[in-house]
């Protein structure tokens, strides 16, 4: 009982940092999303000629950094403006333009 109450005081902790993807940098490799094991990270618009990483787990995120590091591009840092990047994810769940993630992509699909 006392190590589940441990639990959710964890997980209500206030993130001091997040990642913030500058989509225009971001080239698609998708090193960050393998390194992200929460699988907060996908790949998304990939119907474009160049696929970029989004947050669209970010409920999962635990601020731990490892995309960061991941990102040999520069285009995913960590910032501290938690609050400011979280609501950024929250309006653009799919990404920053309309996407289409892998696991839902039909084929035959109009975009």
């Amino acid at each position: 009982m006392a190590s589940e109450m441990n639990l959710k005081k964890k997980s209500k902790k206030k993130l001091e940092q997040v990642p913030w993807i500058m989509v225009g940098a971001c080239d698609g490799c998708g090193d960050c999303v393998a390194a992200c094991s929460r699988k907060g990270l996908q790949l998304v618009n990939l119907d474009r000629k160049v696929p970029n990483a989004w947050l669209v787990g970010y409920e999962e995120c635990t601020g731990c950094g490892r995309c960061g590091i991941a990102c040999i591009s520069g285009a995913l840092q960590m910032t501290g403006c938690v609050d400011w990047a979280l609501e950024r994810y929250a309006k653009t769940k799919g990404g920053p333009y309309p996407s289409r993630f892998k696991d839902t992509e039909q084929k035959g699909e109009d975009t």
